[in-house]
């Protein structure tokens, strides 16, 4: 997240990268490098799946047990047994009393077990005996790792990923109030209106379920970091707090330390944006006996439009601003050093949607809210605190009815920790939609665990002109265990090189980040920016997909259709902030903005809607900012039918189309089956298709560039192809007079109903004729001709069967089927050699009074087919003895 024009704990949060401060007198203008950076309550009965435990050679490469990190840590301190070290231990099987108490003999002390997101433990050991509990573990054990630092990396964003008013009054979908969304961060205010009050599974109120993973233990909603509350607001705030429509005004807060700033010298915010004429009251408190100058400043920095001094609070400022645009307080010190905090109360002219919601209202505003605190009061978490509140997640899922969880969170510097990742997954396995920042750390590093882990949503930011973000993390395959790309979509999360900050609820606990200063204005906003307001974008839409699928039965599947729908209906954004700029890719996905940045309409489209093959479709896609840039439907195909899918696409517009499967790849992904990517403005966009099975496919028109009315249109395409398939006389050699059935079985091979004749031929003559009627697709039909070969000259015979050529048939090549001969021999002629004599009387002899089965059965002996070698067989063979072809 980025916050204030200052310096925030690198300890904690994934804020804002390094701000510039520009300097102007009297005043300068002070630089400061910084980045913004258990037990289980009412346990749920739900069924959870086995959480994923995998070892990693990469982290582990000599496979004993030890993160190789960490051992090279403990080479490092060895020769001080006092030396303690906080560990995470991941075991293979659930946590036993035999694993806790060799723990604890060896000097250990458990914080934290897990039962539901991995199986193990955290706690604190002597580094001299953590080689001494791996080797106790045995085969138990996957891995020891240390547990390291984490850092937590609306008016305008809502309406930009059209939720706002489509998806709330169009669609009627703003987030169900029987399904919660976990925010795994800080805390969360259950006192500011917007995102309270707080009730333990009383789902009339805002937030249903709290747990505390860090030593404060809180027992009831609380945040003093107020990264958390902000994010709530984004995801889920009702925005009760303004319910501006017109003209009027908003209220922010711009909090931070006065500690170090010398004499002339000021903290400049990034300002806010006025957007009526109107007057601008800034109002100062602080906690010391500071000489305090507040001044207003122009979008630049360097003009000053307002100045006030002294050290009487409030000191108040206000300006009379003729012109819309950005404005900019100055907080400083006249003389002396400064010390403690303050805290600016900024109003200014603003202008509502005047569409019936409230001003700062979050994208699921009516869904219900669990708040999970990681971090505790004074803005500390290591990977222990957050693993224990995604264990009580995955532990108490359906007691609050927890579908989706909001984790703005990292470690430092891009760090990988593929266990951390893997305990992301798994709670994607237990139902869990899970989405997670990419961080704020573009160009020094890349996406780090948990925003690395294959199941979860991973978030890069945009600013207000959709363009990526200058600070948006990057990804890097190679961290990922399986080589997938990250992000996967981006979303709004603010900036100040093009747009504004997200403006969002500000706790009413403090006032200032874990300062203790009592809060000076109840209820109100403030602004912040980075991939930690990108993700709660995803989360509240991801809420919203939720509802409008009806029902949820916590499953692996359902969370990844859901990762699907999102990345599908996404667009690229083809821009960004200085050298962070992704390509366009048409439709693959890219290591800046993933799929691109999120469109909430035309993902609840996707998840609600229909098109019908031969429907004519229309809609408008535009390229300002707001403008509708994703059309998407649910389309019924039946497996081999041949489609047409086709684009007008306007003049001067350039749009894709693009045909996916119904289901995900294992990853949430996409599938892309076919695409019309034409670059050409005003080109046609066609795909055919025939699919390989029956069932749902979705049918998305994505935005490239350009304004204007697209028609779609589909057709079926009726290929005519009959065939035949076999034929298969009943014997492949028959005396003259005998009866030969020949089975032929005919296929429809084309895409209509077909009525066509079948002739069976033996060598050229016609042996029959049937017509085979109203044949439907892919359908077969068996046929069966008598071929009575009474007065046929004995010989060998080719039988063939033909399928008439039916109207619109272009391969007639199958319509012919030949399979080999029939043999027809002189009655009496048994071993086929063209006459009678008496070779053909010893067979009969052979076989006298033979059945099947009889070791000595002949069935051509058989002469008359009565089923015994018998007395009228060998007199046949006298009556024709001598007889010749």
């Amino acid at each position: 997240m980025r916050k204030d024009g200052t310096a925030f704990y690198s300890i904690a949060l994934i804020f804002v990268l390094s701000l510039s401060m520009i300097p102007s007198f009297p005043f300068m203008i002070k630089a400061y490098d910084c980045e913004l950076g258990s037990v289980h309550k009412d346990e749920s009965s739900h069924y959870h799946v086995r959480p994923i435990i995998r070892h990693m050679d990469r982290i582990d490469k000599d496979f004993d047990g030890v993160q190789d990190s960490l051992e090279a840590m403990i080479s490092q301190v060895i020769a001080n047994r006092d030396v303690v070290l906080p560990v995470v231990v991941t075991l293979y099987n659930p946590v036993t009393s035999q694993d806790i108490d060799w723990f604890v003999m060896l000097g250990g002390r458990v914080t934290h077990v897990y039962q539901y997101v991995t199986y193990g433990f955290a706690g604190v050991i002597p580094t001299a005996n953590i080689s001494r509990f791996a080797s106790l573990e045995e085969g138990n054990l996957c891995v020891i790792e240390r547990d390291v630092p984490i850092r937590y990396h609306l008016d305008v964003s809502v309406p930009l990923i059209r939720a706002r008013p489509t998806v709330w009054d169009t669609y009627g979908y703003t987030g169900s109030p029987n399904y919660s969304i976990a925010i795994i961060d800080t805390g969360i205010d259950d006192s500011h209106s917007d995102i309270g009050p707080y009730g333990d599974l009383n789902f009339s109120r805002k937030i249903v379920g709290w747990y505390d993973a860090t030593p404060d233990t809180a027992t009831t909603p609380e945040d003093y970091g107020e990264h958390g509350t902000h994010v709530a607001g984004i995801a889920a705030g009702t925005g009760d707090a303004n319910s501006l429509q017109t003209s009027g005004f908003a209220t922010t807060t711009w909090t931070y330390t006065l500690d170090g700033l010398s004499a002339g010298y000021g903290l400049l915010d990034y300002g806010f944006e006025v957007l009526n004429p109107g007057v601008i009251t800034l109002t100062c408190m602080w906690t010391s006996d500071n000489y305090v100058v507040l001044q207003l400043r122009d979008v630049t920095g360097t003009t000053v439009l307002a100045d006030v001094r002294g050290s009487q609070k409030p000191l108040v400022l206000t300006y009379y601003a003729t012109e819309s645009g950005r404005y900019r307080p100055l907080v400083g010190i006249v003389r002396g050093v400064g010390r403690g905090y303050f805290s600016l109360r900024e109003t200014y002219p603003y202008q509502g949607r005047n569409d019936g919601c409230n001003l700062f209202t979050g994208v699921a505003p009516t869904s219900k809210l669990v708040g999970v605190k990681v971090f505790d009061n004074t803005g500390g978490a290591n990977t222990s605190n957050v693993y224990g509140g995604m264990d009580w997640v995955i532990a108490n899922k359906d007691t609050y009815n927890i579908t989706v969880a909001s984790m703005s969170i990292g470690i430092e510097k891009g760090g990988v920790d593929t266990t951390f990742d893997q305990k992301a997954d798994t709670m994607v396995e237990n139902g869990i939609v899970t989405v997670v920042s990419a961080g704020n750390d573009f160009p020094g590093y890349t996406i780090g665990s948990p925003g690395t882990a294959a199941y979860v949503i991973t978030v890069a930011a945009t600013n207000d002109q959709n363009g990526i973000a200058s600070y948006s993390s990057n990804g890097d395959s190679a961290k990922n265990e399986y080589g997938l790309t990250k992000p996967d979509v981006a979303a709004p999360g603010g900036s100040v090189m093009v747009g504004n900050r997200i403006i969002s609820t500000d706790s009413n606990d403090v006032d200032y980040e874990y300062s203790g200063q009592s809060d000076y204005t109840p209820n109100d906003y403030q602004q912040m920016m980075g991939t930690s307001m990108s993700t709660p974008q995803v989360s509240g839409l991801a809420a919203l997909i939720v509802e409008a699928l009806s029902s949820w039965s916590w499953t692996k599947d359902e969370a990844l259709k859901v990762k699907m729908i999102i990345s599908m209906t996404a667009f690229e954004v083809q821009s960004g902030e200085e050298s962070n700029v992704p390509p366009l890719n048409r439709g693959d996905k890219d290591d800046v903005e993933g799929y691109g940045r999120i469109c909430a309409d035309a993902a609840i489209e996707a998840a609600t809607m229909t098109y019908s093959v031969g429907e004519l479709a229309n809609d408008m896609l535009g390229s300002g900012p707001s403008d509708k840039k994703v059309w998407a439907r649910q389309v019924s195909l039946w497996a081999n039918e041949e489609y047409r899918f086709r684009l007008s696409v306007p003049s001067g517009a350039d749009y894709d189309i693009y045909l996916c499967n119904g289901t995900p790849d294992g990853y949430g992904q996409p599938v892309i089956l076919a695409k019309s990517i034409n670059s050409m403005v005003g080109a046609q966009e066609i795909i055919p298709y025939i699919p390989a099975s029956s069932g749902t496919y979705y049918i998305v028109v994505k935005w490239v560039s350009g304004s204007g009315s697209f028609i779609l249109e589909s057709t079926t395409v009726d290929e005519h192809d009959v065939n035949v398939a076999s034929v298969t006389p009943s014997t492949l050699e028959a005396y003259r007079g005998h009866i030969v059935n020949i089975t032929v079985v005919v296929k429809n091979d084309g895409r209509g109903v077909e009525t066509f004749n079948v002739t069976v031929y033996s060598d050229d003559v016609a042996i029959g004729n049937q017509t085979v009627t109203n044949l439907a697709p892919t359908a077969s039909e068996s046929l069966t001709f008598s071929w009575n070969t009474a007065g046929v000259t004995p010989s060998n015979y080719i039988i063939r069967a033909e399928a008439s050529v039916i109207p619109g048939e272009t391969d007639t090549a199958d319509n012919i089927y030949i399979d080999g001969t029939v043999k027809v021999k002189l009655l009496g002629d048994v071993n086929g050699d063209g006459v009678v004599n008496v070779l053909d009387a010893l067979l009969v002899r052979g076989a006298f009074g033979s059945k099947p089965g009889d070791p000595n059965w002949i069935p051509e002996a058989d002469i008359n087919r009565d089923g015994t070698v018998d007395l009228y067989d060998a007199l046949v063979i006298r009556s024709r003895f001598g007889e010749t072809c």
